[in-house]
């Protein structure tokens, strides 16, 4: 397969959320009040992502969803998100290691129709 490899600009997750303590006039341009649906899917690094999110801002983010590549990182990434929110749990894929992990706040609620 061709592989293509670039060097990208990263940034922390919490660098555009706001501070607890933020006025509305030293917030970061661009900053994020509430982030609905965190989708993770980072080759490898997703606990490099979740451990860059800072504790206060966890409250800002309501359900998260992660591609997972192995079991290890399966078990480190659900023990995070299991101190944060109510309900957390994956599926197998199809390709062996793979899963697709969720986290959620709140008692589970059925589609509206």
């Amino acid at each position: 397969a061709n592989e293509r490899r670039e060097k990208v600009q990263c940034r922390r997750l919490s660098s555009l959320l706001p501070r607890s303590s933020d006025s509305p006039c030293e917030r970061t341009e661009g900053a994020i009040d509430d982030v609905s649906l965190l989708k993770i899917d980072v080759e490898g690094a997703e606990m490099r992502v979740l451990e860059g999110i800072d504790e206060d801002h966890w409250k800002s983010i309501h359900q998260v969803v992660m591609e997972i590549h192995s079991d290890s990182l399966l078990e480190g990434c659900c023990s995070v998100l299991r101190a944060r929110y109510d309900r957390v749990w994956h599926e197998a894929q199809d390709i062996p290691h793979h899963h697709m992990l969720f986290a959620a706040r709140g008692p589970e609620q059925a589609p509206k129709a």
